[in-house]
C-alpha cells in the first residue's frame, strides 16, 4: 500500500511541476527565439531524463527494487546544490551590473 501511495504522490508532484516549469520559462524568456530555445532545451532534457530513468530503473531493480526510490535522494541533493551554486553565481553577476534605476 505504501508503494502505491508513494508512486501516486510522485505522479501528482510531477503533474504540478510541469505547468509551473513552463510558466517559469514563459515568464523568464521573451517570446521569440529565446523562449523557443529554452523550451527546446527543457524538452530535450526531459526526454533524456525519461530515457535514462527507464534504463537506470531497470538496472537498479536487478539489485533491489528499493534502490529505485533511494536513488532520488542523492540526485535531489545534487540538484539542490547545483541550484544554490547557480543562484550564488547569478547573484554575484547581478551585483556587478549597474542598476537601471538611479538611487533616490
Amino acid at each position: 500500500m505504501a508503494l502505491l501511495v508513494s508512486r501516486g504522490a510522485q505522479g501528482l508532484s510531477a503533474a504540478f511541476l510541469q505547468p509551473a516549469t513552463i510558466g517559469l520559462i514563459s515568464a523568464t524568456f521573451a517570446a521569440g527565439p529565446a523562449r523557443s530555445r529554452a523550451l527546446a532545451v527543457w524538452g530535450a532534457i526531459g526526454a533524456s531524463g525519461l530515457a535514462v530513468g527507464a534504463i537506470l530503473g531497470g538496472v537498479l531493480t536487478e539489485f533491489s527494487w528499493r534502490l529505485t526510490f533511494l536513488i532520488n535522494i542523492p540526485l535531489t541533493l545534487l540538484a539542490a546544490l547545483g541550484g544554490l551554486l547557480w543562484l550564488a553565481a547569478a547573484s554575484r553577476t547581478e551585483r556587478g551590473r549597474a542598476s537601471p534605476c538611479p538611487p533616490r
